[in-house]
C-alpha cells in the first residue's frame, strides 16, 4: 500500500483517541483528503499511450507526477491550516530552499522560460524570475509552476524546444523533493505534536 509514512500510526491514535484534540488549525477531513492525493500520487505509475514515441510518454508521465506530488503537498498545506508558524509565513517554513538542486534545475533554462512565458500570474512570473536570477532557491516554484500549466492545460514536454529527457530529469528531482517535503511536513506538523514516539 502506499500510504505516508505514519500515516497508520496516526489513523490508529485516531481510533484510539477520539476526543482528543488535533495540533491547531489541523483539519481531519482536509487531511483524509491529503492522504487520498498522497496515495495517488504515491501509487501512480506514469501513462501508457498508443502512437507515441516512449521518451515523450515517459515525459508527460512525470508531468503528472509532479502535477499529483504537488497536489498533495498543497493538499497538506490546506489541511494543517496554519498561517505561521515558529514567526514565519507558512510558504517560507514550507519552502524546498536547496542551492544545490536549484542550482542542477538552472541548468534546464529552457523548462524555466517555458514556464516563465506560459503561466498567467503576474506573482508566479515575478517568483520565477526570482529563482532563475538566484535570488532565491525555492525549487518549489517550479512544481507550483507545473501544476498550473498542467492544470490549465498549457504544458508541454517540447514546449520551448526542451527534448524529453531534459523535462523526465526536471520532473524527477522536483518530485522526489516534494514528496520527501510532503513526508517532513506530515511528520513535524501532524504526527510529532501529537503521538509521542
Amino acid at each position: 500500500m502506499a500510504y505516508l509514512d505514519g500515516w497508520k500510526e496516526f489513523c490508529y491514535w485516531i481510533k484510539m483517541n477520539p476526543d482528543a484534540p488535533l495540533p491547531d488549525g489541523v483539519n481531519l477531513s482536509e487531511l483524509y483528503r491529503f492522504a487520498a492525493r498522497y496515495r495517488l500520487s504515491y501509487s501512480y505509475q506514469g501513462i501508457n499511450l498508443q502512437d507515441y514515441p516512449e521518451q515523450s510518454v515517459e515525459a508527460y508521465g512525470c508531468l503528472l507526477g509532479v502535477f499529483l506530488a504537488y497536489s498533495a503537498f498543497e493538499q497538506l498545506y490546506k489541511a494543517v491550516g496554519l498561517t505561521q508558524i515558529r514567526g514565519k509565513h507558512i510558504v517560507e517554513e514550507w519552502a524546498i530552499e536547496n542551492e544545490s538542486i536549484a542550482e542542477e534545475l538552472r541548468k534546464s533554462h529552457r523548462v524555466i522560460d517555458f514556464l516563465h512565458d506560459k503561466v498567467d500570474t503576474n506573482g508566479l512570473k515575478r517568483r520565477i524570475i526570482e529563482f532563475k536570477l538566484g535570488n532565491n532557491h525555492n525549487i518549489l516554484i517550479l512544481a507550483q509552476s507545473i501544476r498550473h500549466l498542467v492544470a490549465h492545460g498549457v504544458m508541454t514536454v517540447h514546449g520551448g524546444n526542451v527534448n524529453s529527457k531534459t523535462s523526465i530529469g526536471f520532473c524527477n528531482i522536483l518530485k522526489e523533493n516534494l514528496d520527501n517535503k510532503t513526508q517532513y511536513c506530515f511528520e513535524n506538523y501532524v504526527l510529532n505534536p501529537i503521538i509521542v514516539k
